[in-house]
């Protein structure tokens, strides 16, 4: 796959516009991350999250050359007018229990609602362990990390990139809705917030 990798029109019209009357209904307020499996995604009775899932794995298996296997799932998280500092995608709950840095195998941003001006996605390809562990510890500024690549986020738009990229949003001035989905591609489940270190035991 290529450092960032970007599909146009992912949904259907109508697709968008059940997405968006989702986001109307249900996700106002803030809400924890959902998983669902590459199994899940399949089923006949999947709904709209659901289906804008199962097209993230199809672009995502496109993207990276190779079926996803069947025990692959998607994290996923909505983000509505939230502006994102400088982070990079990893299992949370063992970063802030453990100490240890578990990635994806490729994050995503799925695009709803975009503002005209400003809100664009910086980021960075090329960052060390190192270097990403200075983010979370002495508050390394992004100049440190090299080049980046910006992003201007279209609607209906999704943009993939590799695992170990930092990246933030920046700001947009008006008062336009910024929706977008985060969606994660993992060989299996981030670590349970109330059962960390069952994680913890595998991994070592």
């Amino acid at each position: 796959m290529k450092s960032v990798f970007q599909a146009s029109r992912l949904l259907s019209n109508s697709e968008v516009s059940a997405l968006e009357q989702e986001a109307s209904r249900n996700w106002v307020k803030p809400r924890d991350s959902l998983w669902v499996s590459k199994h899940q995604i399949h089923r006949k009775e999947a709904n709209i999250i659901t289906k804008t899932g199962k097209k993230i794995i199809e672009t995502m298996s496109l993207a990276l050359g190779k079926e996803m296997k069947s025990h692959y799932g998607l994290e996923f998280w909505i983000n509505i007018n939230k502006q994102q500092g400088l982070h990079c995608d990893c299992d949370e709950t063992l970063r802030q229990k453990a100490g240890i840095m578990r990635y994806p195998v490729c994050s995503s941003v799925y695009y709803l609602k975009v503002p005209m001006q400003g809100g664009e996605l910086v980021i960075y390809e090329q960052a060390s362990h190192e270097k990403i562990n200075q983010i979370y510890t002495s508050n390394s500024k992004s100049e440190s990390l090299g080049a980046s690549i910006v992003i201007k986020p279209q609607k209906n738009q999704l943009v993939i990139f590799g695992p170990k990229m930092p990246h933030y949003v920046r700001p947009w001035e008006t008062q336009e809705e910024r929706i977008s989905i985060a969606a994660n591609l993992w060989t299996d489940k981030p670590a349970d917030p109330n059962k960390p270190f069952e994680k913890l035991l595998k991994n070592l």
